[in-house]
């Protein structure tokens, strides 16, 4: 006896909720939705934590401008951002 067995493609459109679809995953699937997300670039490696304040956002758009324009900088102010960054290592 021969059993075959024949595969039909499909598309499907599926309407759901995101919160509902993130409640249901699993903190490590969440973790590799993140790592997906950024490396997509639809988030920034700066991105804050949920909830933070102003301050906080003011923040993550001066390390973003720094990344974007690393290239721009004098040795002077690499020499200054490497001598902050320093004293938390």
């Amino acid at each position: 006896m021969v059993r075959m067995t024949t595969w039909i493609e499909t598309e499907a459109e599926v309407e759901f909720e995101i919160d509902e679809l993130v409640n249901e995953l699993k903190p490590s699937e969440i973790k590799e939705l993140i790592s997906e997300l950024k490396s997509a670039g639809h988030l920034s490696r700066f991105t804050p934590v949920v909830g933070s304040g102003y301050a906080d956002e003011k923040w993550t758009e001066t390390l973003e401008k720094l990344e974007r324009n690393r290239l721009s900088l004098t040795m002077e102010e690499i020499d200054l951002i490497e001598k902050i960054a320093s004293r938390f290592i």
